[in-house]
């Protein structure tokens, strides 16, 4: 199964990850309200396969967050949200390590086909990081499937 962090203070995120992973199985959705909160989370060493930040807490913004994620998990995924999204925003977010930048409202389907493409990407690169020179060896699972 895997984790999916949603960190978010006014709840739109939540909404929408709640519905984008809520049939689905193979995931699971911890919800945190507060910049500082994801980040004693990950402190404690809880396995989060996928983050999904807004751009805007309580408590930090969420590239300041992003940059927190970075130097605590630099191989963890994160999807972060904006209700203002530009093409000047999202090319900040991708430079500062995001994996993907959205719009909201973003689609639940949508949401949900970003976080497969992100968990799958990251099992792959830990995948062959182990041994570059894995050409003969069958891929891993998607956690899709």
């Amino acid at each position: 199964m895997s984790v999916v962090l949603v960190v978010d203070s006014e709840g739109t995120v939540a909404k929408s990850a709640t519905e984008a992973f809520r049939s689905e199985d193979r995931y699971a959705v911890v919800q945190r309200h507060t910049a500082g909160s994801a980040i004693a989370l990950l402190l404690e060493g809880l396995r989060i396969d996928v983050a999904v930040i807004a751009d805007t807490l309580e408590d930090m913004a969420g590239l300041d967050l992003l940059g927190s994620i970075r130097r605590l998990a630099p191989e963890l995924p994160v999807i972060m949200t904006s209700r203002h999204a530009s093409v000047e925003s999202y090319l900040k977010v991708i430079h500062s390590g995001a994996y993907e930048f959205v719009e909201m409202p973003v689609r639940p389907v949508v949401l949900r086909r970003i976080a497969d493409a992100a968990v799958e990407d990251s099992a792959l690169s830990r995948y062959y990081r182990r041994d570059p020179h894995m050409k003969e060896h069958p891929r891993p699972q998607s956690p899709a499937a």
